[in-house]
């Protein structure tokens, strides 16, 4: 259904009337649409693509650490994982299961290789703090706050003018010459001291970390009876548990973390750490953070593939298809051009407007007009009417091989003038021959033509609205017909009325119907003719006055039509004797039919008007 009144005003502009014609007509679209198709699916094979590469390249960096941390645990001969290109499923789970990257569940303790191999060294380390501490206490019997009140009292006396103090050693209450040496002296023992509590206070405190949790885990993974040594070992770390008062120095501590780090650096501890490494299933737990690893590219493989798997072969039809685009828009335009042109001729012939070109494009549609000397005309340079002609030119000519099984026009004879409503109502009568179409018009000229040129079944309906806003439609007849009728009404009304004037007014319409009869099969005449000769025929039929001399001049405009000459003669014969009275009887009133004679005439003038009618090229 298309409005042409606002589209003739819409369309200014070369490129929006172009715009506007290719999705109109479907110009191109075809090709457009599987164009636009097979790139979304391109695009969409190698986004699939990308992501499967993309998760690949993610599950590489990730095994390689995975990798790397179980080497740094202590697992050993451990291949590096070489990877495949794969363009199916079935060749995934292959290569997963060459590798022996399956799904696997996780244990719950596992055991440090490097954390373990450390704990020796933290035993020594703990030992000799633990001695280092002794030896330095046992020179310093002093409380905590006693040491540090002497330390502060030397680095006070240092930052002042202290005196000699009267020969008094200040630390001890002794006389004592140098008794600042001696001051020196014995705060310099006790901050030794200070530093090995302190240290070993460090150590103390991360027991659980470095040594008591390790060793619980090695606990835990250990087979149920693997050796009479464990239970000594698990004895060890409940007595430092068990120790534990708050106290960093606490000498039972002291002596439970000291028992426990002299244990960890004997042979049985390299015995049972070796067991537990192994029974903590490290080498498991590495296949299984491998899997953890891989598993992300795995599900994207194969939820991508299916898509991923037609990126070459659609790129291949692709690449096939854009090389026949060119000729394949080449062969349209020409078929389009070939079924445009004449329309266009048509209905804008009478200023010499056809077109040059419909070139079709990837990028756009191009349609050009020319006038008779093959100048280029611009759209600006025509009238709303002519742009009105031009926009309904290719949709009327490509209805017929369109896909609609019918069409709605809505005035389409906005701003036309008589040649191009005649042309256009030409135009729309063939196609009604083999379209279904409805057409609303304001335009009481459309009407008749559309009466002149359109098939026998054509029919106007006439709407009407009442107050309360319903429609009703109404058929009419045409001229010709709606004449003869009201000279039937007429004379019905002049049956108990002998009254000449009466009479001479029905017999007025009868020749009337006649020559709107004549009219109508000229015009019909003159839309198979070209415009020039159009033309010309019309003003040779204008000449003619006269009913006889209008039967003449129809008679030489169908010389060339012999089915139409001779049906065109039968109507003549029918009629020709009462045209000739009807003629007379203006001058003459004796001659006027009595009422009696008027149904007669009427009928004979619905004869030859019914025979006129069907009159058609």
């Amino acid at each position: 259904m298309l409005a042409y009144a606002e589209l003739a005003d819409e369309l200014q502009k070369k490129k929006d009337l172009q715009v506007w014609l290719t999705s109109c007509l479907a110009m191109d679209n075809a090709t457009r649409i599987f164009d636009a198709i097979v790139k979304s699916e391109v695009d969409s094979a190698l986004s699939a693509e990308k992501r499967i590469t993309t998760a690949r390249m993610r599950a590489e960096s990730a095994v390689l650490e995975v990798d790397v941390q179980a080497k740094r645990q202590g697992v050993e001969g451990i291949p590096e994982l070489e990877w495949a290109t794969c363009d199916s499923i079935e060749k995934l789970n292959v290569w997963l299961q060459s590798n022996d990257i399956i799904v696997r569940e996780k244990r719950l303790h596992v055991l440090d290789g490097e954390v373990l191999a450390a704990l020796p060294d933290w035993g020594i380390e703990f030992t000799d703090s633990w001695k280092a501490w002794s030896q330095a206490a046992s020179t310093a019997l002093l409380t905590a706050h006693v040491t540090e009140a002497i330390v502060s009292m030397q680095d006070r006396v240092l930052s002042s003018h202290q005196g000699d103090n009267g020969g008094v050693c200040p630390t001890c209450g002794s006389l004592h010459g140098d008794w600042r040496g001696h001051l020196q002296a014995e705060a310099k023992r006790l901050r030794h001291a200070q530093l090995a509590a302190l240290g070993l206070k460090g150590l103390v405190r991360e027991r659980s970390a470095k040594l008591l949790g390790p060793l619980k885990t090695c606990l835990l993974v250990l087979p149920s009876g693997y050796d009479a040594s464990v239970t000594e070992f698990g004895n060890l770390i409940a007595e430092v548990e068990r120790s534990n008062t708050g106290d960093d120095l606490d000498i039972d501590l002291l002596l439970a973390i000291g028992n426990l780090s002299r244990w960890v650096q004997g042979p049985e501890a390299k015995s049972i750490f070796s067991s537990a490494l192994e029974a903590s299933g490290l080498q498991h737990q590495w296949r299984c953070n491998r899997w953890d690893a891989v598993a992300p590219f795995v599900a994207t493989f194969r939820s991508e593939i299916e898509a991923a798997a037609k990126a070459g072969t659609l790129k291949k039809a692709r690449t096939k298809w854009n090389g026949h685009l060119a000729k394949i828009r080449s062969q349209r335009s020409a078929s389009l051009q070939a079924v445009v042109s004449p329309a266009v001729s048509t209905l804008l012939g009478d200023v010499g407007i056809s077109v040059s070109t419909i070139d079709i494009t990837k990028s756009e549609s191009r349609l050009e007009l020319v006038d008779s000397k093959g100048r280029v005309v611009e759209l600006a340079h025509l009238s709303a009417g002519q742009r009105n002609a031009l926009i309904l030119s290719p949709v009327i000519a490509t209805a017929e091989s369109g896909f609609f099984g019918f069409y709605i026009l809505d005035d389409p004879v906005h701003a036309f003038d008589d040649f191009r409503v005649d042309k256009l109502a030409a135009m729309l009568a063939q196609l009604g021959r083999r379209k279904a179409l409805i057409l609303t018009t304001h335009d009481a000229r459309f009407v008749s033509y559309l009466r002149v040129h359109a098939p026998l079944e054509f029919s106007v309906l006439a709407t009407h609205r009442d107050g309360d806003g319903r429609m009703t439609l109404t058929a009419t007849k045409d001229a010709p017909a709606e004449l003869i009728q009201f000279a039937e009404d007429l004379a019905g009304d002049l049956e108990k009325v002998a009254a000449v004037q009466g009479r001479s007014e029905v017999i007025a319409l009868l020749r009337m119907a006649l020559d709107e009869a004549f009219e109508q099969l000229a015009l019909r005449h003159f839309a198979r003719r070209p415009a020039a000769e159009a033309k010309q025929d019309r003003a040779y039929f204008d000449q003619a006055m006269m009913t006889g001399d209008r039967k003449k001049a129809l008679r030489d405009f169908m010389a060339d039509s012999e089915t139409q000459l001779a049906t065109f003669t039968s109507a003549w014969q029918v009629v020709s004797v009462s045209a000739k009275r009807w003629s007379q009887a203006v001058h003459s009133t004796h001659l006027v039919p009595d009422a009696g004679q008027l149904p007669v005439e009427i009928a004979i003038a619905g004869q030859a008007v019914d025979i006129l009618r069907g009159i058609r090229w």
